[in-house]
């Protein structure tokens, strides 16, 4: 009789609900189920929730993937100058702890790249980890009686959706809203280009299958703060202009509605085979094989104890089969602990060829920020006075005082008649003024206040453009 092929299984998890879709592997639909319930983590309610969960729904017998949330991981966009898988695994490694301030053993990594630049660059996903969180969540999983194949992060995977789903029209931007009962992701793209992505930790109450009013107040507010801070990261300070939401456990008809009438933007709920989430569309395309942006955070230490596991497996098969031949069973031992060792030996040598590359990766990295520091210095007070006086409007604005620091950047303070006048001197100080002194693509706003000056308004501002460059937020 032929054996029987496992379906997947893609299990959301997280305080107060659960949910799955299983797939066959030609990628059909075949069950989906979502619950809520007071559980938490920390006094064992959701333990034992998923266990009967899993139970009811015979996930055991599944390829289980467990996908976890975007607010649960730090995530940056960054470009780094190699286009060689292991030279980028070393990267992202290297400068995890730039990204979350813990000891780097205390942290796992993973990446995947969003495109290659020119140059022999790439611009890439950087996912930072702590191993206490990851581990876990594999130990509920194992007290529940599942193994899960690989753990996906959900950015990834609404990542992975929207190549399929994302418009095609050339400059269109579009923000993927997916919502989710303990958090909220957005993520835009462009162009099928992903520009910008944002996870916020949210409870979200259910009232008759929506939101209560008052968190569906509160993810208007968050989306559109997410709009405001793609608007600042982006270079033409364009934003979307059109949203798609994804759910879990949501009617989306309702939230795109509420969203849509709020932020004034076409909005479109999310739905494909049955399935209204992108994040569980996205990760059944990558359990499939569809690996377009594949970040996988099953650490290396529990593929090894699974690695052992199987072979321990395979030494007891072998020995009830060869029991009656005492001889035949040494050598089997024999022969299984030597693989064992044999294995452990080769992941020693790997470790040892890698240690060299790291080491080098960490040179380089410490000799390329030296010469972007010494770049980064090389205008003089009097260039970058000559440059901001060069773009100021000729009339409306003052400049009262300009302060320069070698080490920290410049300080300029003055006012204005209209807001506008000192937005437009940032942006052209932002474009133009990069041309001739980059530092200057970092000038941002510190303030701006209003006063009333002989019965007319006047903007008190500040702008600074600080030498070091900022580390991008969530």
């Amino acid at each position: 009789m032929a054996r029987q092929t496992k379906h997947i299984a893609i299990l959301h998890c997280g305080p107060g609900h659960l949910s799955f879709a299983r797939a066959a592997e030609s990628g059909a639909v075949v069950a989906q189920a979502c619950e809520r319930g007071p559980w938490n983590l920390e006094d064992g309610t959701l333990a034992a929730a998923l266990e009967d969960f899993a139970g009811r729904h015979a996930l055991a017998g599944d390829r289980v993937f467990f996908v976890l949330p975007r607010h649960e991981a730090a995530v940056r966009i960054l470009e780094l100058p190699s286009q060689d898988p292991e030279e980028l695994r070393g990267m992202v490694h290297l400068g995890a702890e730039e990204i979350v301030p813990f000891p780097l053993d205390e942290l796992m990594t993973s990446f995947c790249v969003l495109e290659p630049l020119d140059g022999g660059a790439s611009r890439v996903l950087a996912v930072v980890a702590r191993k206490t969180v990851v581990e876990a969540w594999l130990n509920l999983l194992r007290g529940a009686g599942l193994e899960c194949e690989q753990i996906l992060l959900s950015t990834a995977c609404l990542l992975t959706a929207l190549r399929y789903h994302a418009p095609d029209a050339p400059g269109i931007s579009c923000a993927a809203v997916h919502l989710a009962p303990d958090g909220l992701e957005v993520a835009i793209v462009r162009d099928r280009r992903m520009i910008f992505g944002r996870g916020i930790a949210l409870a979200v109450p259910e009232e008759s299958g929506r939101p209560s009013a008052s968190s569906m107040e509160e993810i208007v507010a968050e989306v559109r703060n997410s709009f405001s801070a793609s608007r600042r990261e982006s270079a033409d300070g364009a934003t979307a202009a059109e949203v798609c939401v994804s759910v879990e456990g949501f009617d989306a008809n309702a939230v795109s509605k509420a969203l849509g009438t709020a932020l004034n933007l076409p909005a479109r709920p999310y739905e494909s085979a049955g399935i209204k989430s992108l994040v569980t569309a996205g990760a059944l395309a990558t359990a499939r094989g569809e690996e377009i942006y594949a970040v996988r955070l099953l650490p290396e230490t529990e593929t090894r104890r699974r690695a052992s596991k199987a072979s321990r497996s395979r030494g007891l098969r072998a020995a009830a089969a060869l029991a009656v031949a005492i001889l035949a069973t040494g050598a089997v031992y024999v022969q299984a602990v030597m693989q064992r060792r044999a294995y452990l030996a080769e992941l020693d040598a790997r470790a040892e060829v890698m240690r060299p590359l790291a080491q080098t990766l960490r040179t380089k990295r410490q000799q390329l920020d030296l010469i972007q520091e010494q770049v980064h210095r090389t205008a003089s007070p009097i260039q970058i006075l000559s440059t901001v006086a060069t773009l100021a409007p000729d009339a409306g604005l003052n400049i009262t005082r300009f302060a320069y620091d070698h080490t920290e950047g410049v300080t300029l303070n003055g006012g204005a008649v209209d807001p506008k006048l000192f937005d437009g001197l940032i942006d052209a100080m932002r474009s133009k003024g990069a041309a001739a002194i980059p530092q200057l693509a970092r000038a941002q706003e510190l303030y701006r206040t209003a006063r009333v000056e002989q019965m007319q308004a006047v903007w008190d501002f500040a702008i600074t453009v600080p030498f070091a460059e900022a580390k991008p937020g969530d």
